[in-house]
């Protein structure tokens, strides 16, 4: 058995703007090119966080976009192409433009240019009167798409939208129609996200189930039946997250034990025998587990875990009975959070 136990990292300090800038209050809304230079020169270890502006020249966003780590504009409320086209040009890793609640079409179509991140949290609803499938099918050429903001979509922007081929995150959707799963399903990129979910019909976890990108993450789950658990393991994928789950019945654990490759199960805190019997039947890469404590007897149980590695990262302490009984564990163990041994 391998085990590995990592002591929790210190988090290092960023560098951090809060809006103000040189030569001006902390309250500016705008900043000249020279501003914007010196701000880059001296943000580049850390983070740039310009929340306040709510103006920016193309000329200002050409300067910002040398910044080489992540980039915050939330204050802007519109941005024109010219803009949008110097900021595509961003050299970090992340664009926040969670304050913009509309794009046309020229500046959704310079902002696709981006390679990095972007956030696009300000959208509250994405309707065929607000986002076209035109604009939605530009704004899908994003690598990294997030979406937070909306709480409704329709099955046409869904369709466009799904043609994204990296990350595509909506967790603000509570709730989805069979015709927009159907659409999400076809998406065939790293990652669909849709954590805003609380409750899956089996009509809805039916449809993806046919879902083709490799990631699927479903953390707002509180409750999941066992034939609705059917359904999302039917197809191998890369992870199946649905880490909102805080506990489970031992026939929906048979069904997710079907599971071909890495289950995330973070959110458990309770794990019953019965359960823990029928997780360790799992054979896939992985399998993560948020319980804080377990008895002996569910240790014994895990110890039969027939996939490639068991994460265990939310035990803290770890008696000699359970110690014993995880020694058993064939796979690589972790319990990444244990820091006492009693």
């Amino acid at each position: 058995m391998n085990v590995s136990i990592r002591p929790a990292l210190a988090v290092l300090a960023l560098f951090v703007l809060a809006g103000s800038c040189p030569g001006q209050k902390g309250n500016s809304t705008e900043i000249t090119v020279q501003q914007a230079r010196d701000l880059v020169a001296k943000s580049q270890a850390g983070i740039l966080d310009l929340n306040r502006l709510t103006t920016v020249s193309s000329e200002v966003a050409s300067e910002l976009a040398n910044q080489q780590t992540r980039l915050y504009l939330d204050g802007l409320k519109t941005l024109s192409p010219e803009v949008a086209e110097q900021l595509a040009k961003h050299r970090g890793q992340y664009l926040s433009l969670n304050g913009l609640t509309d794009l046309s079409t020229a500046t959704s179509s310079a902002l696709a240019n981006y390679h990095g991140e972007l956030s696009l949290r300000g959208f509250s609803t994405l309707h065929i009167n607000t986002l076209t499938p035109e604009l939605a099918a530009v704004l899908a050429k994003l690598r990294v798409l997030k979406l937070d903001g909306v709480t409704a979509i329709s099955s046409d922007i869904a369709a466009a939208l799904a043609k994204n081929r990296t990350l595509l995150e909506l967790n603000g959707l509570s709730n989805i129609t069979v015709p927009v799963a159907a659409e999400f399903a076809k998406h065939e990129g790293v990652s669909l996200r849709l954590n805003g979910l609380t409750i899956l019909s089996v009509e809805v976890a039916r449809e993806l189930a046919n879902y083709r990108g490799r990631n699927l993450y479903l953390n707002g789950l509180t409750t999941l039946s066992p034939d609705v658990a059917e359904f999302l393991v039917q197809r191998k994928r890369d992870i199946l997250s649905l880490s909102g789950l805080t506990s489970l019945s031992p026939e929906t654990a048979t069904a997710l034990a079907q599971q071909q490759s890495r289950l995330y199960l973070n959110g458990l805190r309770t794990l019953s025998l019965d359960v823990a019997v029928q997780l360790a039947k799992h054979r896939g890469d992985a399998l993560a587990i948020g319980v804080t404590e377990i008895s002996p007897e569910v240790a014994a149980a895990l110890a039969h875990y027939k996939g490639q590695s068991l994460y265990l990262g939310n035990l803290e302490s770890l008696s000699l009975e359970v110690a014993a009984a995880l020694a058993d564990q064939p796979s690589p163990l972790f319990l990444d959070g244990l820091d006492t041994l009693s």
